[in-house]
């Protein structure tokens, strides 16, 4: 690979001493004087003596630096290679393309010109995601996230990035949402009595044991931002968290659940999630009954809404004036009696006739549906 040397590179390195620079320049001035006085064998020598001091001028303020300049390109150039080789070694398994190849060293000298890191920590930090299993697409989705985290938590990359690979693993979350996994930290770290080190620490514990309670990460950081608020942090905040979880003796959850489905179980009531759910208003007891009864008996509510739907449709539909009901099997005796009296003209009359109970409506629903099906065979 050809080495570049930038002109900001150059000014760095070249931080004259400008002082014994001019001094050695003005001495050779001075030999040069004898070129006047002291004949023509004078002249030569002073001649050669100033050509060796301007050289050696030269040598020590410019040359020296510009080589020095060269070698320290020279050698982040090479550590850069060396970086990314390894993370090429660590996807060995995925056979990648030399365009792959291309792109993630792109994407290592983009973070090297626009974060305060270096191409090659930037692809260090990419060899800590290879390590945990991103493939190159997730590694260039993820990369940003890695490193704003590691800046806005003044934390070196292997750690941030064991942190966003260790915590986004359990909860499913895909690599292009790194970014939104270090932002979640940082508000955490901002907003409660912990740091971003001991939010990972907690993770460990809590993570897969909270996403399948139906916990995405933004609650959970919330959750482990009350404890440590309440100075229980780090693993100890994971293994409280997950001690709460598991009190309740009830069977485990299958995939994932919300904090609504949890509450629909016996064992668990709306009081028994509130440490999961921090931002959650102040209600009355009364109220927060009634969310829970809601919420519980939800799905039973839901077929009796639909029972009642049916009906309204179907009370509106005729019985016939002619209607023979003491041939109709099913009826009760007074339902037969009182239908046969009163001649109701629809369902819905029917069904208010004192005597007449739903099973005999049902009864009614059914034989005028086989009237309708043996007049529509007869037309045929």
């Amino acid at each position: 690979m050809g080495t570049s040397i930038s002109a900001g590179t150059i000014m760095a390195y070249m931080d004259l001493d400008m002082s014994s620079f001019n001094s050695a320049i003005d001495m050779a001035g001075e030999q040069l004087s004898g070129f006047a006085s002291g004949g023509v064998a004078g002249a030569l020598g002073s001649i050669g003596a100033a050509a060796e001091t301007a050289g050696r001028a030269l040598t020590l303020g410019v040359t020296a630096p510009l080589m020095t300049a060269a070698g320290a390109a020279i050698q982040t150039g090479m550590q850069f290679d060396a970086s990314m080789s390894n993370v090429y070694g660590l996807m060995s398994s995925l056979n990648l393309s030399q365009a792959q190849m291309d792109a993630l060293r792109d994407t290592a000298r983009e973070m090297g010109a626009t974060t305060k890191f270096s191409a090659s920590e930037a692809a260090d930090a990419m060899g800590y995601m290879a390590l945990a299993g991103w493939d190159d697409a997730q590694v260039i989705a993820g990369i940003p996230g890695v490193l704003n985290l590691a800046a806005a938590a003044n934390m070196d990359l292997a750690k941030a990035s064991d942190i966003v690979t260790d915590t986004m693993t359990p909860f499913g979350m895909a690599a292009e949402r790194a970014g939104e996994a270090a932002d979640v930290f940082a508000y955490a770290q901002a907003n409660s009595n912990t740091t971003v080190e001991a939010l990972g620490e907690a993770m460990k514990y809590a993570a897969p044991t909270a996403d399948a309670f139906g916990m995405t990460l933004q609650d959970t950081a919330a959750a482990m931002g009350v404890l440590a608020n309440a100075g229980i942090k780090g693993s100890q905040g994971g293994t409280t968290l997950n001690a709460m979880l598991r009190a309740h003796e009830t069977a485990p959850v299958e995939g994932s659940a919300r904090l609504s489905d949890l509450i629909r179980r016996p064992q668990l009531g709306y009081d028994d999630l509130a440490p999961f759910d921090p931002e959650r208003p102040e209600l009355p007891a009364a109220v927060t009954r009634q969310v829970e009864i809601r919420v519980k008996y939800a799905g039973y509510l839901q077929r009796q809404e639909q029972q009642i739907e049916a009906f309204r449709r179907e009370e509106a539909r005729l019985l016939p004036e002619d209607a023979d009901y003491a041939s109709i099997a099913g009826l009760r005796l007074e339902a037969r009696q009182k239908l046969a009296d009163i001649r109701p003209r629809s369902i819905g009359q029917a069904g208010r006739i004192s005597g007449v109970s739903p099973a005999d409506i049902a009864v009614l629903l059914i034989w005028l549906s086989q009237r309708n099906e043996n007049s529509t065979d007869h037309a045929e």
